[in-house]
């Protein structure tokens, strides 16, 4: 398996970047270049890859409908966080949400609503949460 990666700093990633890349490689993580994932993405500057979110919230969830599902995804969509706010800190906003951090300050976990015979609250599962991490490391 050929890795690419930015290249400033080559004592940096001979050093932590490929060998990273190598690891989770070996874990059986999926490798894809920049370039490969910037197909999957609306506007490359998306950081997360949504489609993919999307097939694992269903996989995981299968009882969440469709208007659950686009509720939770709209919930840690990049677009609902203010243009202003350090890319660094909307990251960390957006992790909390998926791994249940915090439970004041706007950051509560992701929640969906469904209705069957009564209204019910259901918290993504940590699995997901998991899944979702997986995937927007490869």
């Amino acid at each position: 398996m050929k890795f690419v990666g930015v290249q400033d700093d080559k004592d940096e990633w001979l050093k932590s970047e490929l060998p990273a890349l190598e690891q989770l490689f070996a874990m059986g993580y999926e490798y894809q270049s920049q370039a490969e994932l910037n197909k999957n993405r609306k506007d490359y500057r998306e950081v997360l890859l949504y489609d993919r979110i999307e097939a694992a919230i269903r996989k995981h969830n299968p009882d969440i409908d469709d208007d659950g599902i686009y509720d939770a995804l709209s919930q840690i969509n990049e677009s609902s966080f203010p243009y202003t706010l350090d890319p660094m800190e909307a990251n960390e906003k957006i992790r909390a949400k998926l791994v249940g951090l915090s439970r004041s300050g706007g950051l509560e976990p992701i929640t969906v609503t469904k209705t069957l015979e009564k209204v019910m609250r259901r918290k993504l599962s940590n699995c997901l949460t998991l899944i979702i991490l997986k995937i927007m490391i490869s």
